[in-house]
């Protein structure tokens, strides 16, 4: 297939990226990343000079967008020093001209436009294997697992789904019984409190920039989580995040930052991002236990997370009822300049790493 490569217009384009999304993500229909809004808000409002760095493949006979890619550039602070990460999504090829070399050159082209932009790195958090051969074709590198960790809370929507509703009851008393003996041992009282804010109400919670600057010291690769970030990524068309606080006095020690959502058809609460100051692991317990309280109000039937093995373990997934799914994202990445080795990106332990830091949720 003969094709010619260039820098995304959207304004000439954007109708044909819309046919383009639609073919490629079917399960998107309807929902609000279909819209044009939300094309606009992910690659058109970022807090930066430079909004998206976006790509297109077109057929040279009749000039077709056949392929598409993108890039977000998130800031990162790696070992001290901030760079920006392009943040690879919404990567798509036409279901008629896929198998024939799109995906592959279509990458090398943005590669070559990323790096010409200055950009030192690339991260990408593909959960479908299928398109991992096409990166490792232009030179990406798999880093390390991220799980999806699940708590369950009820049974409704699995079982209905199996044409097992009857036995809801019974499951549910089950997970009521299971949950309650995993907290049991945990249930001292350790002097927090807890608020649950509206996601846009931390662009004014003047006690964040404090909390954030204190979390962060101990950190080797983090996103720059500012409240600029979270004014944009908190602003997506069509959705409603909660933001459960929680504090010593009047100490702002943790944060989780949820949306409440579907996965595989069952109601989550999905935690997009958890940060616990140093010194205060004893919350954990209180923390998970607020979080399920509020999944209870917001009517979801589990609670869910991305995060590697690591992180799981620090945030004692298992001993609160967090279940290991076979749903598995990847951190995958490409080095551009030298101002990064491979070796330092391809570390687990060198990385904090959630939902937050891809455009999922």
């Amino acid at each position: 297939m003969e094709l010619t490569f260039r820098p995304f217009d959207h304004e000439v384009h954007l109708p044909a990226q819309r046919l383009l999304f639609k073919d490629s993500f079917p399960e998107a229909v309807g929902t609000p990343a279909d819209s044009v809004e939300h094309y606009y808000w992910k690659f058109h409002s970022f807090p930066a000079e430079k909004k998206s760095f976006e790509y297109g493949a077109w057929t040279k006979e009749t000039d077709t967008l056949v392929g598409y890619y993108a890039a977000i550039p998130y800031r990162y602070r790696i070992n001290g020093q901030t760079l920006v990460c392009g943040m690879v999504c919404d990567v798509m090829t036409h279901s008629s001209a896929r198998g024939k070399g799109v995906f592959a050159r279509l990458g090398q082209y943005a590669m070559e436009g990323l790096r010409n932009s200055n950009i030192p790195f690339t991260t990408g958090y593909p959960i479908r294997p299928e398109v991992i051969p096409g990166h490792l074709k232009v030179g990406w590198k798999i880093g390390f697992p991220l799980p999806i960790y699940i708590k369950p809370l009820k049974a409704n929507a699995l079982l209905e789904a199996r044409k097992l509703k009857f036995l809801a009851p019974i499951a549910n008393v089950a997970l009521g019984i299971f949950n309650f003996c995993m907290r049991k041992p945990f249930s001292g009282r350790v002097g927090y409190s807890a608020t649950v804010r509206d996601g846009k109400e931390l662009v004014d919670l003047g006690e964040y920039d404090q909390f954030f600057t204190e979390w962060s010291k101990g950190q080797r690769h983090i996103l720059v989580k500012d409240r600029n970030f979270w004014s944009w990524r908190l602003g997506a068309p069509g959705t409603e995040y909660k933001i459960l606080c929680l504090y010593e006095a009047q100490q702002l020690v943790a944060m989780v930052v949820t949306r409440a959502t579907k996965l595989k058809d069952i109601p989550t609460l999905a935690i997009l991002d958890l940060m616990v100051l140093p010194g205060h692991e004893r919350c954990l317990t209180f923390l998970h236990r607020q979080t399920e309280i509020l999944g209870a109000k917001l009517g979801v039937e589990s609670i869910s997370v991305m995060v590697s093995k690591i992180w799981a373990n620090y945030y004692r997934l298992s001993i609160h009822g967090f279940l290991k799914s076979p749903f598995i994202f990847k951190l995958i990445f490409k080095q551009l300049s030298e101002t990064i080795s491979e070796e330092s990106l391809a570390r687990e332990d060198n990385w904090h790493l959630m939902w937050v830091d891809s455009d999922d949720l």
